[in-house]
């Protein structure tokens, strides 16, 4: 009896971590570089490289560049067979044919699909998990029938998305009969056929024209201009397009800890506010069929649901509770009958995603993370009902995106950034999600492929932008802009908190560093919606050192001289160091992978993290005269200070804590200090005595803990008021012997960008 496969929801009852052992995989040169290799043919076919097409005859045929490089490598190693996990590493990287397998067993089926049309070879699956490509030697491929039209361009997808169009007369032999199809159609099945290839056309065409090429990845719109929603002197949030696309639902909120759901009518630009923000109501989603709204509410009293709102009666619900900080966005199944969201039954456990019933209120889990990691959140589901993207977290400030589809029982890793992600959305045709992300050090919004392609960026700004959701069109994004805002510039003594320094009057600045001499600090303002060098006096006079065109400027640092300032620059998530001399900036590095410089106690030495390897690593090199930096951490590293004992102190990028390595020797790092959050890894820094450093905790405020040298322990912790922006930051001066940390907050509202 064949086994019934399982429905999407009793997924999440299974084990989704098990993977197959895999063999050991050598080192293997990097997939063919297209525009390095000539065209070449095989039999009939010609090759065109630099086209991105298979020629036959009259006839082309599209082939992405992944499925190029995979027949360009059969063909290098004709006759013999490739092992797949060889080609898949060289295609897609270490993820191999596990995590990657659909779009490799995509590539091939189109591979072969060309070569069932043409004849002119064929593709072998052979032992040990092996393919070969064998040639046709016959020389007996078939002609293209001249009465069908030549298929170029996207007409060109009909001849690879469908059954031959070009097939001969079929032919078979009955002893002395020779039995031909019939030469004439009747005049209503012929002018059915007509009608359905045109329509089939048509549809392909205008797939092609939303999505790009049938087989293909999306076409990559751009954004070409955005406006801000009216939230009637409100800061507004969590925005969501509804699925038949006339509404959009978003937050408005009332002060800090009140607000309200509001539904706008795309099509009059009517807003109806739709709760009484007597609450925190957030991330709400509108079933449209059935005229409900669900989403979170948090009571003053601390108590948090998922709530049901029928609109036409105006009844308000409630579906399940979401304490223990769960929840947060909601995602719909199609029917319509279902909700999907994070939820954890106690503070020990990571969170899951269950799916909720909005008729029975029957829960089920759906994904089953790793105990001891946060978890699972922020679901998205695709249209169609079949993958669901979340984000999975195994560290604070340590995550990546991931997708479970109906059809597999195991969940696959699409990013492998270790960054936070703040908002994922799928896009049009479910082929990428759309996601905030700080992929390079800074959140913007980015597409992500599920076939394994790089993600590319669809909108860069200095602001932070949350929670994107994407209008079914595929035409509009809506999400929330977070302007930060420096609400005070706080100076930390030895067991309170003051704002009595001058420089803590300055507006939206921060990241303070002061000359040796006191006489002038440098600091990255952010004044006019763009960040900028800004050099400030005690006496408050200010100058504007740099007009980049950067997004981003971070960790200033003036040179042991006192004549210059090194800082990182960024842009289009590449980042670089820039040293400002003589008043003018020039770049230090130049291939996008390096930031956090900082100086050695004496002076000779330029610290700073580069990922060139592929992860973030600590490097120095000498200074004044840079050049040939060198390794200086032996495990991931972001941002480091030397201390006065020999060692350097560091965070890392993939994990909590604060790590120590002697600059001597040849000793492994050890932890020192493991409740910093990686990220936080701005809020950390180390004086001669000491580290000053953030500390989170779940279901605790913020605290600023500081660990004494001397005793090895934390011997101070401060409580902060409010909680802080990662994005905040901590700098220790030394030479006015007090600690500069940045209160951040935001300014947000809801932004729609339109894509062509």
């Amino acid at each position: 009896m064949r086994k019934q496969k399982p429905g999407f929801l009793e997924l999440g009852r299974r084990t989704l971590f098990g993977r197959p052992s895999r063999p050991v995989v050598p080192d293997l040169p990097p997939a063919p570089d297209l525009a390095a290799t000539p065209s070449f043919t095989i039999g009939a076919l010609t090759i065109d490289t630099q086209r991105h097409v298979a020629l036959w005859h009259t006839r082309e045929f599209p082939l992405e560049p992944t499925a190029l490089r995979l027949l360009i490598m059969l063909n290098d190693a004709y006759p013999d067979a490739v092992n797949r996990e060889h080609l898949a590493v060289r295609l897609f990287g270490r993820g191999g044919t596990f995590e990657h397998r659909e779009s490799f067993q995509r590539q091939l089926s189109r591979l072969r699909h060309v070569f069932s049309l043409t004849q002119v070879a064929k593709i072998e699956h052979r032992d040990g998990d092996a393919y070969a490509l064998v040639i046709n030697d016959s020389g007996n491929a078939p002609q293209p029938d001249p009465s069908r039209p030549v298929a170029e361009g996207a007409d060109a997808l009909a001849t690879h998305s469908s059954e031959p169009l070009h097939a001969t007369p079929l032919i078979r032999t009955e002893g002395s009969t020779t039995l031909h199809s019939k030469k004439s159609i009747q005049p209503v099945g012929a002018l059915l056929a007509v009608v359905v290839l045109m329509l089939t056309i048509a549809l392909i065409l205008f797939i092609d024209r939303k999505a790009g090429t049938l087989w293909g990845t999306p076409e990559a719109r751009q954004v070409v201009r955005s406006f801000p929603i009216d939230g009637h002197n409100h800061p507004t949030s969590d925005p969501a397009f509804s699925v038949d696309g006339k509404t959009l639902m978003f937050t408005q909120w009332l002060d800090d800890h009140h607000s309200a759901i509001v539904a706008l009518d795309l099509e009059h630009l009517q807003q109806k506010v739709l709760t009484d923000g007597t609450a925190s109501d957030r991330f709400p989603r509108l079933i449209s069929q059935a005229g409900q709204v669900v989403f979170e509410r948090t009571m003053d009293t601390g108590g948090c649901a998922v709530m049901r709102l029928e609109l036409q009666t105006q009844t308000l619900l409630k579906l399940a509770d979401c304490d223990h900080n769960g929840l947060g966005p909601l995602t719909l199944m199609p029917d319509g009958a279902h909700v999907t969201f994070a939820h954890r039954t106690a503070d020990s456990l990571p969170l899951q995603l269950v799916s909720v019933g909005l008729n029975d209120g029957v829960m089920t889990g759906v994904t089953n993370p790793i105990s001891g990691m946060p978890g699972d959140s922020q679901p998205s589901l695709s249209k169609d009902g079949q993958t669901l993207a979340f984000v999975r977290t195994k560290a604070l400030g340590v995550a990546d995106l991931w997708a479970l589809s109906h059809q597999s029982s195991a969940a696959v890793e699409l990013t492998h950034d270790l960054s936070p992600l703040h908002g994922i959305s799928f896009d049009f045709f479910d082929q990428t999600v759309v996601l905030s992300s700080e992929r390079g050090g800074h959140a913007g919004l980015w597409r992500s492929h599920l076939d394994g392609f790089q993600p590319d960026l669809v909108l860069e700004s200095a602001d932070e932008l949350t929670h994107p959701t994407v209008h079914p069109s595929g035409t509009q994004i809506a999400y929330t802009r977070e302007v930060p805002q420096v609400h005070a510039v706080e100076i930390a003594t030895t067991d309170r908190l003051d704002n009595s320094a001058d420089y803590a009057q300055e507006h939206r600045l921060r990241e303070v560093d002061c000359a040796q001499d006191h006489h002038a600090c440098v600091a990255v303002s952010t004044e006019g919606g763009h960040d900028q060098l800004i050099l400030f006096s005690a006496t408050h006079e200010r100058q504007v050192l740099t007009v980049s065109d950067a997004t981003v400027l971070e960790s200033p640092h003036w040179t042991p001289d006192g004549q210059g300032i090194v800082y990182t620059a960024g842009h289009a998530g590449q980042f670089d160091l820039w040293l400002y001399e003589r008043g003018q900036s020039k770049p230090l590095t130049h291939d996008g992978n390096n930031r956090s410089p900082v100086f050695s106690r004496d002076g000779q030495k330029l610290y700073f993290s580069s990922r060139h390897s592929g992860h973030w690593q600590m490097l120095q090199a000498a200074w004044p005269n840079f050049g040939n930096p060198q390794p200086l951490t032996k495990t991931g590293a972001i941002r480091g200070f030397e201390g006065m004992d020999g060692s350097f102190y560091y965070v890392r990028p993939d994990r909590a804590g604060i790590w120590q390595q002697p600059l001597a020797g040849d000793q492994d790092p050890s932890l020192l200090v493991p409740d910093l959050s990686p990220l936080d890894w701005r809020l950390f820094a180390l004086t001669d005595q000491g580290i000053w450093y953030l500390s989170r905790r779940d279901s605790h405020p913020p605290e600023l803990h500081y660990f004494s040298f001397s005793d090895g322990r934390v011997t101070r912790a401060i409580p902060l008021k409010t909680d802080l922006w990662p994005a905040s930051g901590m700098t220790w001066l030394p030479n006015h012997h007090v600690l500069v940390f940045e209160h951040l907050g935001s300014e947000q509202h809801v932004e729609v960008a339109l894509l062509q």
